[in-house]
């Protein structure tokens, strides 16, 4: 059995140059505040994250002969993942506080 036979888990490489420079960044940046606990920094993190995955999804999805649908709906399933994440991101950072929609609800929190 042949190294081609295997099916290796390091799908990593099979991104493209540069989805795989903002996934590196989000990845270190989301698992970096995970530590600092900073949330804010954290949804940025995984935006960017979710943003190069969309990005090589839709883009193979795009260039593939016949189109690979299921990888044009996975790659806009992930920027809207992307484009929620920065959104939290964004009104954390300016704000303070989660939206309004994310914030627990109980008696403390009115």
């Amino acid at each position: 059995m042949g190294s081609e036979d295997v099916s290796s888990p390091w799908h990593f490489r099979e991104l493209n140059l540069f989805p795989r420079v903002v996934f590196a960044i989000g990845a270190v940046l989301f698992v970096v505040t995970l530590i600092a606990r900073d949330s804010a920094l954290s949804f940025l993190g995984l935006s960017l994250v979710f943003g190069g995955l969309g990005w090589n999804l839709l883009g193979d999805g795009l260039r593939a002969r016949p189109k690979w649908k299921s990888g044009i709906v996975q790659g806009l399933i992930a920027l809207g993942c992307a484009a929620f994440c920065f959104y939290v991101f964004q009104h954390r950072y300016y704000s303070g506080d989660l939206p309004y929609f994310l914030q627990r609800f109980g008696p403390n929190n009115r």
